[in-house]
């Protein structure tokens, strides 16, 4: 042992070395995929530690730990498992595996704990896994494999679960160690395994929740430090699994921790989590102070109450945390959005506070005690530590805070915290694989700085994150890879204002060093030497001015004086002047504000300033410790001799100056030979007499104007100017004319004054394009110097070419341009000074286009005429242009003399056409026409609010005009676009509301005719569901989209956003095909591969079992505008799996693939061969089958097509790996396609992709076989037994592939079975997860159809009665009204006020063994209609006879029996006098709740089909009243426009409805909440079809009978659509109610008698009602033996798949879905009726408390019997009553699958109120099953409602009889 520790630390000396020279790398992010030699399969990783000694890092994985280096390379490894193991076996098995005989399989071990433990010289690894009850191991740090196992139960055996372990110091004077190893392990995650399961059972009974084991003797590793004390065990109500989940624990201070989570429970059974923080101290190894306090992190009434991670640390000295001891931060999640996250920060000296708080709440019996030792704001390390009295505390004052940050669409895993020397910094991992970097800057208070990291895209970060001993790095890891990354990097800002604005904690400015740092890399960091986050963006050193600002090249010995505050002292610094090609250096001397530089010599770099005139130069502070840049500014130098012109030189930023005798610029002008003809700069202030540009020599373009000469002729021209200087003899004016194409010409001119020159032009010929030339004029003086006459030029013009034969062009040249000199003369425009010319008339207008040729006829139209001779100007057709007879007003500014008039037309009083005149002349060329345009439809009639969609306008004359705009609601329709004259389109822009919108449309400005065009806008669509998800990467499989207004816009169109190889790419478009408004279909999108073939996976594919790959695309629509569908991240997303593999078939015994007669042909192969020719002979009842690879993973049974030639094979059922389909009986004709010898080919097609698969033969006819013997016995007697004998031979074959074919058939049908069952079963699961949808918005309650108090009375006391005697009005015997004159009877009424009488006449009665159960309930119930206006005399009566039945049933033995059957007058009697006090409190409030249960119920059962002669439903609460059939009901909804009685209603049906249920349905949405009694009946009415002028009913002569059986007829028979218009018009034989001559119902009969109504709530005029049984139905006698059905045909001998039947259990799932559904009305529901407030009718708490005195006076002392009185009297009694039967208190329709359902909901109350626990099993009822986990909350709900009741205060006899008094006042 001492060799090998020795030798293990010469090893560890070598490595740490090693591994210190070798742990470098320049990368910021280093991640690994952490694998086995012999797998190349990433492992899954569960913890990760590091050695800070060798720089190794150690992961725990399944199966696997990993030793790493720093550079995470593999360095070493050992394998924990796989090892045979159960659950159910204890650690001695681990040796010894005989021991146990459970079964045992190889087991996965994931790592649950991985510590790093150092004893003396000796390093391990210490490790525990699930494996054999959590054992462990201690493994040598270098070598992995070297381990000791400890046979000890430590970690949790359960993969999913967590165990938490920490090493810690231990001060405890009982033990003889410092340090310990705490450990916490989750019970199971596991919530299959039952409580009594013995793997539970074992846990329980053997291993620690918390212990304290031991770390410092190596042969003692992991055993408790105390063994009778230093653990803690599971109480049994937290023997559950994911009661509780241990998050971490830590260490701070003298104390230990514990975070967790523990799983609670409201009273509406609904789950949430609170997070705890358990307190332990050091000194204690008993746990005698175990102290949890809830921990609690909000934002904004917003808690996060689940813990995912948490990291305590020592903070910095710093203000804003306020802090003098460690600081947690805890990750959070929301349970309601579990999208959203918080980091909260605590400090822990105030959890300790809180601590003290609820140990404080916990001693509150001693006053005084608490008075001395507890007081707020103090910390006794004594209380904290409770050693002598043990205090194992939960608490319930929390410790709370406000979170730091919360991120709303981010799940965070972990944290991870570390310091610098100002700032906590947190590093929070996120479960999609990113880092996010947070500075906390106090308790509230985090920001994030950087940029997110990505580790591993997609895969959670763990809690493991370490850093290094350096903080250079934090290792941490996700699912399947480590990650290392640098916590900063300071390089990637390249100046100071980049550094401290990223915020970045690690970084500052080092200022002298010239970049961003950390501050250790910073030499000597001061404050003004390292810039540091947190004093903000001006806290860099910069160059705030420079003095003077600007500088001369030619000024010598110059200063500039920087202001420079905060330059780091003791250091001296000089200037740099950066020229780009050159730096400068000079002197720096400090001055009161910043540096004084002498500027550079630039005399040798004059070059650099041509051009331009100056330089921006960088000037920089360079420090001399350094030799670097502090801080740079640009400062400008400028060269005065860079500028030419005086204009140029004097104005400008500089301080320039113009010597006009030098004609040059300078900056000083004493130096030049000026003689005091100097323009100065106009910066120059003061008395210098000329300055700025004003003063300079120049040419004025704008009073010379513009110089005309014209072409070939001489002319001298003026030129004026400014400021022109005298010539002084140097040579005088020129001008320098550049001709267009005769080169230069110099021209001599003379200077007449200061602004004038005259130059004489000669004669100059050129080449004129239109007429014109313009030459460039530059004129100079003296010695050749410029003058100021830049834009000057010479025109040279001819008058012929520039009137191009026009004359009133040329007119109007000559009036415009007098100049000129033009003139029209002899038919041509001339050059001419003379003043008139001999024939100088013009022409008439001649017009050659006119734009629009038509136009509105109320005018505005402009209308362009082009021509020649328009006029010679505007005066000449000014007001002298009329289209048509109507004046057309030139606009001047568009007007082109004598080639083109625009005018505005004006309006006429009607359609009509004519000519254009024109200055009188009428031209007859061209016709325009008045039109008024007219807009009749617009289609679509309605889009989406969010505009984008076309709309089509269609009229007459929409082309009519120039511009057409059309107006939505106010705002312009965009892209217009006009096709002809009857139809336009255009845009719709985005509305700012819905509903019907004004429609405008105006051409040139005046409207158009729009009466009765409507326009709506409606909501933009929505998308509610995508059916199904899963699609294969080819695409084209046809998804149904759900939806909102689907039809409110153009095209729509699917693609997909799909991210492959990191990178996001948007699919193709794919058009939609629209069903309605709420259905749509479309193909899913088809994924391009990117860069790898189909089979293989790319980077980011899943990879599935049977070697399936998947990636997940999100799903967006182009809907016009609508851009809430683009994207719908997250929402619908869509699987894709590899497209299916359809192989090639191939015989199996010759390789071809020809099949024999009648086979199931298995189509197999890769390569196909064509096979010989052979004659054809047809086939009849063949299947086909193709084999296939994945042919279900994305695709159904109508997704798959298949094509025999060009005809279809018929798909009867779809395998995983199979094609079963029914090909064509004869061979199909050729398509082309066929080989030479006819075989057709054979084509599957699923989706966009299609597969050759090879060529079908068709086998010949038997019957020519037969044809080939018959002829053969013909042609000789010889061969008759032969041919006998080969008959047989025929014939036998024939039967043996006859019974082969047979029995292939029952196979595919047997296939078939398994496929209905697993669509089946498929189904219902996707009911459960999906169609369980609030029905809220679908329910309306505002108005309930009460019965008033005698309709309910009536009904509640005599049920089932429609008539009786009470109803009966007084007979009149002699003119008396009264009903019994006579005077016995009279007497006999006054002896039943009498209270004796009364109660010996009730008792006699009932002593009476002829007075019945039935006669008992009239007799109570004449009792309560005879005193309903006297209560209190009732009541009294009441009280003394359940006297008697309590002492009566107290004498009998059995108490709890009581009142819960009619068996006296007293119970029925008290049944209705609840039923009459208890109104007022149903139709206030109770009864509410009652009705939007009903509704719901309807609603849900309606929802899916319902047969109307069994009145049997998909969706229904109660097996008996289950549809149960094997016919696949697809229904299709429809939404239908119903009209009845001139009111217009939507109706929403379902096509597999019968015509009565539909019109039922139509009825209920028209008279919602309306009294069912007062509303038409639906065999009252007729249906009728407007479209299709189509009267529909049940029955009529399209109804085929088959078997002697009729189907109803459904509105699928009529092939009804959706949309359809449908009106309900009454039947002019209808049987109705007897009525008056009034016209109302006969006074007669009672307002409550209707006829009978069928099961599903149809009126029958047969005038009974119908059974389940039979349901018999009025026919003609040619049919009474024809039977009928809906959608089950009611035949014990019904089959299906050729004699086999599906189970009718399969069925019973649909019962969790109708109750997922209904679960929250009913909860609601219970609620209500047991909720005990002061607003309760006080008969309640009166009955209540007379039960419990009854009770209490008899000496009953078991709880449960007052418990059965009470639930018997009021709750069974009553309320069970009204549940079953709302139909008492509404006028409402209550068909027997609604009864049924109430029933179910009644029987589920009933059991509520149950004092036993029923054991239920497999065959127990499933109205019992169904509500199995539900009955114990309604328990809990009773319970409380009994206590709450006892609490309130007593209702008084005074209060009780004014509450009666009422009651009878009502009556």
């Amino acid at each position: 042992m001492a060799k090998w520790i020795d030798q293990s630390v010469r090893t560890g000396t070598v490595l740490l070395v090693w591994s210190l020279l070798t742990c470098v790398h320049t990368s910021d992010i280093i991640t690994r995929n952490l694998t086995s030699p012999n797998d190349t399969r990433p492992v899954i990783l569960n913890h990760l530690i590091l050695d800070n000694e060798t720089n190794n890092l150690y992961v725990g994985a399944v199966n696997r730990v990993f030793r790493l280096s720093c550079n995470l390379t593999v360095k070493n490894f050992a394998d924990t498992g796989p090892k045979n193991d159960s659950q159910r076996c204890w650690l001695n098995a681990y040796e010894d595996p005989s021991i146990c005989s459970w079964t045992k399989l190889p087991t996965d071990n994931h790592n649950k704990i991985l510590l790093y433990h150092s004893l003396g010289d000796q390093r391990r690894i210490l490790t525990c896994g699930t494996l054999f009850q959590g054992l462990c191991e201690s493994r040598n740090h270098m070598n992995l494999s070297v381990y000791t196992v400890y046979p000890i139960a430590v970690a949790t055996n359960d993969p999913g679960a967590n165990t938490v372990a920490f090493i810690s110091r231990v001060d405890s004077l009982e033990v003889n160690s410092n340090q310990a190893i705490f450990t916490a392990s989750d019970f199971f995650n596991d919530t299959s395994l039952s409580k009594d399961d013995f793997a539970l059972l074992l846990r329980t009974d053997r291993t620690d929740a918390i212990a304290i084991r031991n770390v410092q003797s190596p042969d003692d590793t992991f055993k408790r430090l105390q063994d009778g004390g230093s653990f803690m065990r599971y109480n049994s109500d937290y023997i559950k699994a994911g009661i509780l989940k241990f998050i971490t624990g830590f260490s701070s201070g003298h104390f230990n921790y514990l975070l967790m989570t523990e799983k609670m429970e409201n009273n509406n059974q609904e789950y949430f989590y609170r997070t705890k923080l358990a307190h332990m101290c050091q000194k204690d190894v008993r746990f005698n102070g175990f102290i949890d306090i809830p921990l609690v992190c909000h934002h904004n009434n917003t808690f996060f109450t689940r813990a995912t991670s948490a990291k305590v640390i020592s903070p910095p000295d710093i203000a804003s945390l306020n802090s003098d001891g460690d600081i947690l931060a805890v990750t959070f999640q929301n349970d309601e959005l579990p999208q959203r996250s918080a980091v909260c920060v605590y400090d822990m000296r105030y959890i300790q506070k809180i601590v003290l708080k609820n140990i404080n709440g916990c001693r509150q019996g001693n006053t005084s005690f608490a008075q001395k030792k507890f007081k707020d704001g103090n910390i006794d390390e004594q209380l904290l530590c409770p050693m002598q009295f043990p205090e194992r505390i939960s608490g319930i004052i929390p410790a709370e805070n406000e979170a730091a940050i919360v991120f709303e669409q981010t799940v965070v895993t972990s944290i991870a915290l570390t310091t610098t020397t100002e700032f906590i910094v947190a590093f929070v991992g996120t479960s999609l694989g990113k880092i996010i970097k947070l500075v906390i800057k106090s308790n509230t208070t985090a920001q994030v700085f950087g940029d997110m990291i990505t580790v591993d895209a997609g895969s959670p970060i763990a809690q493991d994150m370490v850093f290094d001993r350096d903080s250079q790095y934090i290792f941490t890891m996700s699912l399947h890879k480590v990650a290392r990354i640098k916590l900063h990097d300071c390089d990637q800002y390249k100046t100071c204002t980049e550094c401290l604005s990223s915020k970045d904690p690690y970084c500052g400015w080092c200022t002298l060093e010239n970049k961003c740092v950390v501050k250790s890399e910073c030499p000597n960091p001061t404050v003004s030497r390292w810039r540091k986050y947190g004093r903000g963006q001006e806290d860099c050193i910069v160059i705030m001015d420079i003095a003077p600002p600007m500088a001369s090249v030619e000024m010598s010995n110059l200063t500039l004086f920087l202001t420079v505050m905060d330059l780091p002292k003791n250091t001296n610094y000089s200037c740099e002047f950066d020229f780009g090609h050159v730096n400068v250096r000079t002197q720096a001397l400090p001055w009161s504000s910043g540096l004084g530089c002498a500027t550079p010599n630039v005399s040798n770099l004059q070059d650099s300033f041509r051009g331009i005139g100056y330089q921006s130069v960088g000037l920089g502070v360079l420090a001399s410790e350094t030799n670097k840049v502090v801080v740079r500014k640009d400062y400008t130098f400028y060269m005065c001799s860079s500028f030419t012109s005086c204009t140029a030189c004097v104005d400008n930023r500089f301080w320039c100056n113009w010597c006009v005798s030098e004609n040059r610029c300078t900056y000083d002008p004493q130096q030049t030979q000026c003689l005091g003809n100097v323009i100065y700069s106009r910066n120059r202030n003061g008395n210098y007499g000329r300055n700025g540009p004003l003063h300079c020599p120049r040419v004025d373009l704008a009073t010379t104007g513009k110089v005309y000469v014209p072409n070939g002729r001489a002319r001298s021209v003026i030129i004026r100017g400014r400021n022109l200087p005298m010539e002084n003899g140097q040579g005088g004016y020129k001008a320098t004319i550049r001709t267009c194409t005769q080169g230069e010409v110099t021209v001599s001119g003379n200077r007449i004054n200061n602004t004038h020159l005259l130059f004489p032009i000669p004669s100059i010929e050129e080449k004129l394009v239109n007429g014109v030339c313009n030459a460039d004029m530059n004129i100079t003086w003296g010695n050749g110097f410029s003058l100021d006459s830049q834009g000057l030029y010479l025109t040279l013009y001819s008058c012929s070419g520039m009137a191009n034969g026009d004359c009133s062009l040329c007119k109007h040249l000559e009036t415009s341009e007098p100049g000129l000199n033009c003139r029209w003369c002899e038919g041509e425009c001339v050059y001419s000074t003379m003043a008139m010319c001999l024939r100088n008339q013009c022409p008439g207008p001649m017009i050659t286009k006119v734009t629009p040729s038509s136009g509105h006829y109320l005018g505005g139209t402009h209308v362009t005429i082009t021509g020649t001779n328009l006029g010679s100007s505007f005066q000449d057709i000014d007001h002298n242009v009329s289209i048509a007879n109507i004046a057309c007003a030139p606009i001047r500014e568009l007007y082109q003399p004598a080639k083109q008039i625009v005018c505005k037309i004006g309006s006429s009083s009607g359609e009509h056409s004519g000519l254009i005149t024109i200055m009188r002349q009428q031209i007859p060329d061209f016709v325009f026409y008045y039109r008024k345009p007219i807009v009749r439809q617009v289609h679509p009639s309605k889009k989406a609010q969010s505009g984008g969609g076309d709309i089509t306008l269609y009229g007459q004359y929409l082309s009519t005009g120039n511009s057409l705009s059309v107006l939505v609601n106010g705002s312009e329709c965009s892209n217009i676009r006009r096709y002809n004259q009857s139809s336009a389109r255009c845009t719709v822009p985005r509305s700012p509301d819905t509903g019907t919108v004004p429609l405008g449309v105006k051409i040139d400005g005046m409207m158009v005719e729009t009466t009765g065009v409507m326009f709506q806008y409606v909501l933009d669509p929505t998308i509610l569901s995508i059916q199904p998800q899963e699609s294969f990467r080819s695409g084209g499989r046809r998804l149904t989209v759900q939806g909102t207004n689907l039809d409110a816009v153009d095209t729509p169109k699917i693609f997909a956003w799909v991210q492959q190889n990191g990178v996001t790419d948007k699919t193709t478009e794919s058009d939609c095909t629209l069903h309605n408004d709420t259905t749509m279909f479309c193909p899913s999108p088809t994924i391009p591969v990117q860069g790898e073939s189909q089979t293989q996976p790319s980077v980011n594919l899943i990879r599935l079992k049977r070697s399936v790959n998947m990636l997940t695309a999100e799903i967006g629509f182009i809907m016009d505008g609508v851009l809430s569908v683009r994207n719908l991240s997250g929402d619908f997303p869509l699987t894709y799996y590899t497209d299916p593999i359809v192989t090639p078939f191939k015989d199996e015994k010759d390789g071809s693939e020809i099949k024999k007669k009648g086979d199931v042909l298995i189509i197999s192969g890769v390569d196909l061969t064509v096979a010989a020719s052979r004659s054809d002979v047809r086939v009849i009842d063949m299947f086909l089958c193709f084999q296939g690879v994945d042919l279900t993973r994305a695709a159904s049974r109508s997704d798959v097509r298949v094509n025999v030639g060009n005809a279809q094979c018929n798909v009867t059922n779809l395998a995983e790996d199979k094609i079963y389909c029914d090909p064509p009986t004869r061979r199909p004709t050729d398509d082309g396609s066929q080989r030479s010898d006819g075989m057709p080919r054979v084509i599957v097609t699923i989706g966009r992709r299609s597969w050759f698969i090879g060529y079908l033969q068709y086998e010949e006819e038997a019957n020519m076989n037969l044809m080939l013997y018959i002829l053969l016995g013909v042609a000789g007697c010889a061969a008759l037994i032969m041919v006998i004998v080969v008959f047989t031979c025929v014939w036998y074959r024939r039967q043996r592939n006859k019974a082969e074919r047979e029995k292939k058939k029952i196979q595919i049908q047997l296939d078939n079975l398994e496929s209905n069952v697993r669509q089946e079963c498929k189904q219902a699961f996707a009911e459960l997860q999906t169609d369980m949808t609030d029905l809220t918005k679908e329910l309306d309650a505002s108005k309930k159809p009460f019965y008033s108090y005698e309709d309910y009375t009536f009904k509640v006391l005599f049920p089932g009665n429609v008539d009786h005697v009470i109803l009966h009005p007084p007979q009149q015997w002699n003119g008396n009204v009264d009903r019994h004159p006579d005077v016995a009877i009279q007497h006999f009424n006054t002896l039943l006020h009498n209270k004796q009488f009364l109660l010996m006449f009730i008792r006699t009665l009932e002593r009476q063994k002829t007075f019945s159960i039935r006669d008992k309930s009239s007799v109570a119930s004449l009792l309560i209609i005879l005193f309903q206006n006297n209560m209190e005399y009732i009541t009294e009566i009441l009280k003394c006879l359940l006297h008697d039945l309590i002492e009566k049933s107290i004498e009998s033995k059995h108490p709890k029996l009581m009142l819960r059957r009619t068996e006296s007058v007293v119970e029925k009697l008290l049944a209705n006098w609840l039923s009459l006090c208890l109104y007022k409190h149903l139709i206030d409030s109770a009864g509410s709740s009652l009705y939007t249960l009903y509704q719901a119920i309807k609603v849900q059962v309606d929802k899916g089909p319902v047969d109307q002669l069994t009145g049997d439903a998909r969706y229904s609460l109660s097996e008996d009243r289950l549809l149960r059939t094997e016919i696949k009901l697809e229904p299709v909804q429809l939404t239908l426009n119903v009209e009845y009685d001139g009111r217009k209603t939507k109706c929403r049906v379902l096509d597999c409805d019968t015509i009565t249920q539909a019109k039922e349905k139509m009825l209920d949405m028209m008279f919602r909440n309306f009294p069912y009694s007062q509303r038409p009946c639906a065999t009252d009415l007729d249906l009728e079809w407007i479209q299709c002028s189509k009267s529909l009913s049940d029955e009529d002569s399209s109804t085929q009978k088959v078997d002697g059986w009729k189907q109803l007829n459904t509105l699928k028979h009529y092939g009804v659509i959706d949309g359809a218009v449908m009106v309900l018009t009454q039947h002019q034989n209808c049987r109705t109610l007897p009525r008056s001559p009034n016209g109302k119902y006969h006074e007669t009969l009672p307002r409550y008698l209707t006829l009978p109504r069928s099961p599903n709530g149809s009126v029958h005029s047969s005038g009974f009602q119908f059974s389940r049984e039979a349901v018999p139905i009025t026919r003609t006698e040619s049919e009474m033996g024809c039977r009928y059905w809906h959608l089950v045909k009611q035949d014990d001998n019904q089959t299906s798949l050729g004699g086999i039947k599906l189970s009718s259990e399969i069925y019973l799932t649909r019962l969790l879905s109708t109750k997922g559904t209904l679960k929250k009305y009913i909860d609601d529901f219970f609620q209500t009726l047991l909720t005990a407030n002061s607003s309760m009718p006080p008969v309640i708490k009166y009955l209540f408390d007379f039960l419990d005195e009854a009770a209490r006076k008899h000496g009953l002392h078991d709880p449960d019997i007052v418990y059965t009185w009470k639930c018997n009297s009021l709750l069974l009694r009553f309320w069970v009553n009204i549940i079953k039967n709302p139909d008492f208190l509404y006028d409402i329709n209550k068909p027997n699958i609604i009864d049924s359902c109430l029933s179910v909901v009644a029987q589920t109350f009933m059991d509520s109120c149950s004092t036993s626990d029923h054991q239920l099993n497999p065959d127990s009822p499933t109205n019992k099953l169904l509500f199995a986990k539900d009955i114990p909350h309604y328990k809990e709900l009773v319970e409380k409602y009994f206590l709450n009741i006892k609490a309130l205060s007593p209702v008084s006899d005074q209060d009780l009889n004014a509450y009666l008094a009422e009651v009878s006042r009502v009556c």
